[in-house]
């Protein structure tokens, strides 16, 4: 069996897979809810201490976060089982929504630093131009979601030759 040599912090996990950080916190709070072994509690001498995941964690996290998304009542019912105060459950939902936008719209931002101007910027990565015409007129597109739209061909390098 291999060793764990690299794990990432819960609150980089969030960041990475695009989830709410309290959301996260929330589905790994039960450790039943991730393979043993891949999330490991880091001590750094205060009593909360680290959450960390290794890769199989964040793969265990991610798989379960959609699977919470297909039960009856979704993430919502997820959190009204967990008991979770109203205040939480609101910011969780409103992220939510957020995140049902983007999917319906085929949109998915990546936030990168451009050193230039030291500020965060959005990219648009992908835009699924047949589900956002369809979405707005209320039908549904029968195009993979997981399928990147063509931009434009990728340019000749100098060891092409165009014959």
């Amino acid at each position: 069996m291999a060793r764990v040599t690299h794990v990432v912090t819960i609150d980089e996990v969030a960041r990475q897979i695009g989830e709410n950080l309290e959301l996260v916190e929330l589905v790994s709070a039960n450790s039943d809810n991730i393979d043993y072994g891949e999330k490991i509690w880091v001590d750094n001498g205060t009593e909360e201490g680290i959450t960390t995941f290794t890769d199989r964690g964040v793969e265990c996290l991610q798989e379960l976060l959609a699977d919470i998304r297909t039960w009856n009542g979704g993430i919502l019912g997820f959190l009204r089982a967990e008991k979770c105060e109203p205040d939480v459950i609101e910011r969780i939902m409103a992220d939510e929504k957020s995140r049902e936008v983007q999917t319906a719209l085929g949109v998915s931002l990546r936030w990168t630093c451009h050193w230039s101007f030291i500020q965060p910027r959005p990219e648009i990565r992908r835009v699924d131009h047949d589900r956002l015409v369809l979405g707005a007129i209320g039908g549904q597109a029968h195009h993979d979601p997981g399928e990147d739209a063509v931009v434009a061909p990728a340019r000749p390098t100098s060891a092409t030759h165009c014959d």
